[in-house]
């Protein structure tokens, strides 16, 4: 019969391996991913029921994300749009998996294993969508279950854990492995067309140039000579790039012109979640350029539209006490590998919100649980 110290090695083993396989399962599979996810989740809740000690004061994202699930679900009953809100309760889980991953136990060798594994998951996706792009099956980059936008995020926050451990390795072969995987990330994020990533991306390279390192310039040149490889890549960018063209925002002001009108008169519990269709104003619609949207294309007024001021300041808060527990860990890191991953998490954090005004970010499974997931593993780098 196993004794508790072998038993509580063998769960440790057993969560640091589903963990492995949810970050490699995120790029490829949604369907495996909430699955993995639901199983971390719920052994978590299991344990606590157990007998395990739970101390909300040890997760600095308690609150922030307790009252940001408390008020998104009291949005959905207050919806203007009670049935069509009920699909909010599909992702409104998704940040819980922030406490499972927050609670493992990680020796450094773990550690180190489970950010390799993400990295090796976001450069397979930015590879193979790439690759499509190469090939002429698609004209954006994009991967069977993630889409160009999905494609896009991912690799542009992967790309931020990777330059940042690119910045902290101290040894050439890791520096080399990780520089050829940066330059698959950039390469992914450029042949996704996404202007708001390029955006981000940009922001990264200058951050990490300025603040640590300008090797990764060599990075961004090798990244630039594979695209310019990319067959017809100037049919495939066509004008998106070009600042002068009325299509440079893709028709994104009439939509949140139309969003800050429904502000005036915003319900304390927001108009509830997927009510776009049902509260865009009719007089505003001739305006939006695409009618197959379905989103205001902006994080931020989505959150408050659709869920009100109380769940937007909390939504708001994860961000920002996240931010502040990464600068402090990072300040006080020894260790390259924790620094790396808490430097990363910074860069990630300012990515999704430059690309938050513009998309939305969280709403996406994938992304969204890439996040949280990542959030809750910064208390392991931290230690």
């Amino acid at each position: 019969m196993l004794n508790q110290p072998k038993l509580k090695e063998l769960e440790g083993k057993l969560s640091c391996y589903l963990v492995g396989l949810l970050f490699l399962a995120l790029p490829f599979s949604v369907a495996l991913s909430e699955i993995i996810s639901a199983v971390l989740i719920l052994a978590w809740v299991f344990k606590i029921i157990a007998g395990e000690k739970f101390r909300p004061a040890e997760y600095p994202l308690f609150y922030p994300i307790l009252g940001f699930v408390i008020f998104r679900s009291i949005s959905i009953f207050f919806s203007v749009d009670f049935q069509g809100s009920l699909k909010g309760f599909e992702k409104l889980w998704l940040p819980l998996i922030y406490f499972p991953l927050a609670s493992l136990e990680l020796n450094q060798s773990q550690k180190q294993s489970i950010l390799k594994i993400i990295l090796i998951g976001a450069g397979l996706l930015a590879f193979f969508s790439g690759l499509r792009v190469w090939l002429g099956q698609t004209p954006r980059a994009s991967f069977i279950s993630t889409g160009y936008y999905t494609t896009a995020v991912y690799s542009t926050l992967a790309l931020g854990l990777t330059l940042a451990g690119f910045a902290y390795s101290q040894l050439l072969k890791e520096k080399i492995y990780l520089g050829l995987a940066a330059a698959i990330l950039t390469l992914g994020v450029f042949l996704t067309f996404s202007r708001a990533c390029y955006l981000a991306g940009l922001v990264i390279f200058v951050i990490v140039l300025v603040k640590k390192s300008r090797k990764i310039l060599f990075i961004l040149v090798l990244a630039l000579l594979l695209a310019a490889l990319v067959p017809n890549l100037k049919q495939k960018l066509g004008n998106r790039l070009d600042w002068k063209s009325s299509q440079i925002m893709s028709g994104r002001p009439a939509l949140w012109k139309a969003g800050f009108e429904k502000l005036k008169d915003l319900p304390p519990t927001g108009y509830g979640p997927n009510t776009f269709k049902k509260i865009f104003p009719s007089e505003s619609w001739e305006k939006v350029e695409d009618k197959q949207t379905s989103s205001w294309h902006n994080e931020y007024l989505q959150v408050i539209l659709e869920s009100g001021i109380f769940t937007f300041l909390f939504f708001g808060a994860m961000f920002v006490k996240q931010f502040i527990f990464s600068i402090r860990k990072l300040k006080q890191s020894t260790s390259p590998p924790d620094s790396a991953f808490q430097l990363g998490l910074l860069l990630g954090i300012l990515s999704w919100w430059i690309v938050g005004w513009f998309s939305l970010v969280s709403f996406d499974p994938v992304i969204g649980l890439f996040i949280w997931a990542g959030w809750g593993l910064s208390l392991k780098f931290s230690e």
